[in-house]
C-alpha cells in the first residue's frame, strides 16, 4: 500500500489551487489580458513561488488537462 506524504498532497493541493484561480482570471478577463503577478496575487504567494510550480503561464492552463 502507498500513501502519498504530506509534502506531495500540499504540492498538488497547490497546484490545484494556484490552476483553478489563473484558469478563473482567464475566463473572466482573458489569457493575454492576465499577468503572472496578478495570479500569484490573486493566489497569496509570490511570483517566484507560482514559477517554482508553473514555469511559464500557459503551464497554469496546461496543467488541468495533462
Amino acid at each position: 500500500m502507498s500513501e502519498t506524504g504530506l509534502r506531495e498532497r500540499k504540492k498538488r493541493r497547490m497546484y490545484e489551487r494556484v490552476s483553478a484561480i489563473a484558469i478563473r482570471l482567464f475566463l473572466e478577463k482573458g489569457f493575454d489580458a492576465v499577468s503572472v503577478a496578478e495570479v500569484a496575487a490573486a493566489a497569496e504567494i509570490s511570483k517566484p513561488t507560482l514559477f517554482r510550480y508553473f514555469p511559464a503561464k500557459e503551464d497554469l492552463v496546461l496543467y488541468r488537462i495533462a
